[in-house]
């Protein structure tokens, strides 16, 4: 049985996460459907972020937090604050790192307060059925009312 709380594979990971996968040319398939859903992840946030100010965004599972940065990119009006979250310690400080942005935060995962609410929320591509309950639970606890 997949252990989906082993940040082991994660952590090792972290280093090359977003050079594995968002190179500016796509040169394997792995690299076209990472950019490919990245493009489709930029599309609909932009349509589906209300029209409020003030906006938050939470990324669980941000990884290295690549998506994040380029939704503040591509959407710099859209949100006052992206918060990114993650299970793996490598992950999280790798996107702190790389990422200097003063509107993006990255946090692990079960240190994020319970305060923060988001208006969009956003898991790309690792609920896994092993964790759906979990993911579900924070979530639940995450999404601001009406997000």
């Amino acid at each position: 049985m997949i252990n989906f709380f082993d940040t082991t594979f994660y952590d090792k990971e972290s280093v090359q996460y977003s050079h594995k996968r968002y190179n500016t040319k796509a040169r394997s398939y792995t690299q076209f459907f990472f950019q490919e859903r990245l493009r489709h992840v930029i599309s609909l946030v932009g349509k589906h972020a209300g029209s409020k100010k003030e906006q938050v965004l939470i990324e669980d599972g941000c990884a290295d937090g690549i998506v994040a940065q380029i939704v503040v990119e591509k959407h710099p009006q859209l949100f006052y604050r992206v918060i990114g979250t993650d299970i793996s310690p490598g992950m999280v400080q790798a996107a702190r790192d790389l990422n200097k942005n003063q509107a993006l935060s990255f946090y692990l995962k079960n240190e994020l307060p319970l305060e923060i609410k988001a208006d969009l929320l956003l898991a790309v591509g690792f609920v896994s059925p092993g964790i759906f309950e979990d993911e579900f639970s924070f979530i639940r606890a995450h999404l601001a009312e009406g997000g």
